[in-house]
């Protein structure tokens, strides 16, 4: 349960910077610029990751470039 809150604050907390960092503040568009970045650093490790899962089970690289 106090995970649950913790993560819930966490969120409104981004959420509410995201709101801000429209206004042109220099803080917050600066941690906005920061959570950006790790976003989309997460997605690419992801999506390499889940190539190489692919390529590994599958044991070739065109199966994976040809799959939905």
């Amino acid at each position: 349960m106090a995970a649950r809150a913790a993560a819930d604050l966490w969120v409104a907390h981004w959420s509410s910077l995201f709101a801000t960092s429209l206004t042109k503040n220099p803080v917050t568009s600066y941690s906005h610029s920061i959570v950006r970045s790790w976003y989309y650093t997460l997605l690419l490790l992801y999506s390499v990751g889940e190539i190489l899962v692919s390529i590994q089970r599958n044991g070739k690289l065109i199966h994976v470039v040809l799959k939905d």
